[in-house]
């Protein structure tokens, strides 16, 4: 009986053993799970510079020298179209209106001199020709009321030109009076003034400027410097945000309205002029360097917080790659 129990207990141990191996040896079940894809989208944003200005921006200059007397405006005056900036001296050129004026008379004075000569030529000449036809003058005397006559008509548009020389003079002296006085072209702001009172300024070489005008300052346009890397991705229409140091808690927004097709920069990086201190824009392009391409940006500025010539930091991160 003990040697049944024994051999059962082995029996038993055995079959455990096979079971456990064959567990052990057993791949385990390939279970498959189905999961729904989702497409995403990768955004990519654009940081840059650019510097405010005023849409319109115009400089004011004289092109007739001369001594500002007065000065009716000043930094930051509202002007209307037409307003007087400034007047010079007026003393120079009103004489020169005078004197042209009185050359003028004294032309067509000779004139009026020159018309009865050659109508007395004319009146001699017609009796010359009936008197020579009967014979009663010889040929020489005919021949020289002709000669007469021709130079009288010669005087008489001689001194028509002169007429038409000294008007143009009087003209021209009336414009110099009339420049005299500097109006602004457009409404905006006085945004710089470069002279003072007592002040000669000379346009004999080049125009020399005296007021930098700004058009209306609620609406501005940012320059956005693109690197040519990022170019591709800024469109009319994209929304950008900007910060100014001024406001640095402030975000100030605006939509890109066009990109320059021309190269803004062909210097190497970190630079903004050319050879020579040339306008880097101006430059021919040269294998190696930088270029950068200018958006501009319009924004709104209703509270008047940014100003021309303000450095903007700028995000367009409206780009889905």
């Amino acid at each position: 009986m003990r040697r049944l129990v024994v051999v059962g207990t082995i029996l038993v141990r055995i079959a455990s053993g096979l079971v456990i191996e064959h567990a052990a040896n057993a791949k385990p079940t390939a279970q498959a799970r189905t999961v729904l894809a989702v497409a995403t989208s990768q955004q990519r944003g654009v940081l840059t510079t650019g510097t405010l200005e005023a849409e319109t921006t115009v400089e004011v200059g004289t092109v007739v020298s001369g001594t500002i007397e007065s000065l009716p405006v000043d930094f930051n005056s509202i002007v209307r179209k037409g307003q007087v900036l400034a007047e010079l001296d007026r003393t120079t050129f009103e004489a020169d209106l005078r004197s042209a004026r009185a050359t003028l008379a004294q032309a067509e004075a000779d004139r009026d001199l020159a018309q009865a000569t050659e109508a007395d030529a004319q009146t001699k000449l017609t009796r010359a020709t009936e008197l020579v036809a009967k014979q009663l003058i010889p040929q020489s005397d005919f021949d020289a009321a002709s000669v007469t006559w021709k130079n009288a008509a010669a005087g008489v548009k001689n001194a028509e030109a002169e007429i038409a020389q000294s008007t143009a003079a009087v003209k021209q002296a009336q414009v110099n009076l009339e420049h005299a006085i500097i109006r602004s072209p457009i409404d905006g702001i006085v945004v710089s003034r470069e002279v003072d009172v007592g002040e000669t300024v000379a346009a004999s070489v080049q125009t020399p400027v005296l007021f930098m005008l700004a058009g209306d300052l609620m609406h501005m346009q940012l320059h956005a410097t693109i690197d040519e890397t990022d170019v591709g991705e800024v469109h009319a229409g994209d929304k950008a945000t900007f910060s100014v140091d001024a406001y640095p808690n402030t975000i100030f927004h605006g939509v890109v309205r066009q990109v320059r097709l021309q190269p803004l920069d062909e210097a190497p990086a970190g630079s903004t002029t050319g050879p020579n201190g040339a306008p880097a824009a101006q430059v021919q392009t040269q294998p190696g360097t930088v270029v950068a391409y200018d958006a501009i940006i319009d924004v709104r500025n209703p509270g008047n917080e940014l100003r021309p010539g303000m450095t903007a930091t700028i995000s367009l991160d409206d780009h889905t790659l």
